[in-house]
């Protein structure tokens, strides 16, 4: 189970960096990289897909459950 939800947020922070790459100050974009995961990794993922970096993003499992427990709190 606890695969499952690494991969899932594995691919979000991907989809998030790609957004990132887009529009810096798209409003999505500035939410979640802080809110779900960290932001230093969001821009070690945008580095890698941009080929300035051979290291990829690493997801902060904890983080990104505490995220996700308050998205859906507040979002009601």
């Amino acid at each position: 189970m606890e695969q499952r939800i690494r991969r899932t947020a594995t691919i979000g922070m991907i989809n998030l960096a790609n957004l990132g790459i887009e529009d810096y100050m798209n409003e999505v974009f500035t939410e979640y990289s802080n809110g779900l995961y960290n932001f230093e990794q969001i821009k070690i993922e945008m580095d890698y897909i941009r080929g300035k970096s051979s290291k990829r993003g690493k997801v902060n499992l904890k983080k990104f459950i505490d995220g996700m427990v308050y998205y859906c709190n507040n979002y009601k």
